[in-house]
């Protein structure tokens, strides 16, 4: 097939029955042509390219085959348009509100405005949304395109004691939910982290509710476990500076 090594040689020089053959006679002609030849094809590649392949790969177009169906559907999804749908959460209420809209997976992310990491893991989190979520018409809001999961985002500063009660200590900080399931995931992710996020949600989008919610059951143990050995480890160095605190009280004299 064509390629930019190939030579696009004189017709006269592959004719031997052409009265031009005499070429052949004179290395060095010989040798000089190749030499012009090939330096045509590397100043001007294109000449020895097939025009019909100028057109073939448009800027949307991917040059390797699809390996799933799901990168199949999100480049369906970036031809029809449409801004990703990220729910900004103000209350309690909204925020209740919006786990029980449906039975779909939900994302909701906690962030503050000032947190620079929470900025950069705001741009791929925008990115995941417009993967997997609801797709919507920027000018009249409307949905365009449903996703297979549902994501939202709140503020830490302006909904500093929702916050709280929902034990967010650090951000960015992820919570999962799903309907009738209740919650599966909570955990705090910053922007290195974020292929775990897109990891759990490739996961609980495969498992049906029966296997979500004896993986929360799981899950809740392992949490639970963590926490207890975090425990055990402060009372041991608590119990090491209080024995520590009377060894030089009873060394003092």
């Amino acid at each position: 097939s064509p390629s930019i090594f190939s030579f696009d040689f004189p017709p006269l020089l592959f004719n031997p029955s052409s009265p031009s053959n005499m070429l052949y006679s004179s290395p060095l002609l010989l040798l000089t042509t190749l030499l012009v030849c090939s330096v045509n094809s590397f100043v001007i590649p294109t000449a020895s390219i097939h025009r019909s392949t100028t057109n073939t790969i448009s800027p949307l177009q991917s040059t390797a085959a699809p390996s799933d169906t799901s990168s199949t559907e999100r480049q369906a999804r970036t031809k029809n348009g449409g801004v990703p749908q990220i729910t900004t959460i103000e209350s309690t209420e909204d925020y209740l509100k919006f786990l029980a809209e449906d039975e779909r997976l939900c994302v909701v992310k906690f962030y503050a405005s000032w947190c620079k990491s929470c900025q950069r893991f705001g741009v791929k989190y925008k990115r995941l949304a417009s993967q997997e979520g609801d797709l919507v018409d920027p000018k009249t809001g409307e949905i365009t395109q449903t996703g297979n999961v549902r994501f939202a985002q709140i503020e830490f500063g302006a909904n500093a004691r929702l916050c709280r009660t929902l034990g967010i200590k650090r951000l960015p900080n992820i919570h999962m939910n799903k309907g009738s399931v209740g919650q599966l995931s909570a955990f705090a992710c910053g922007p290195q982290k974020f292929p775990i996020l897109e990891h759990k949600v490739e996961r609980f989008l495969a498992m049906t509710d029966e296997e979500l919610k004896e993986d929360k059951i799981l899950e809740a143990g392992s949490a639970m476990v963590d926490q207890i050995v975090s425990e055990l480890q402060q009372g041991h160095h608590g119990d090491d500076e209080l024995e520590e605190e009377k060894s030089t009280k009873e060394s003092t004299p």
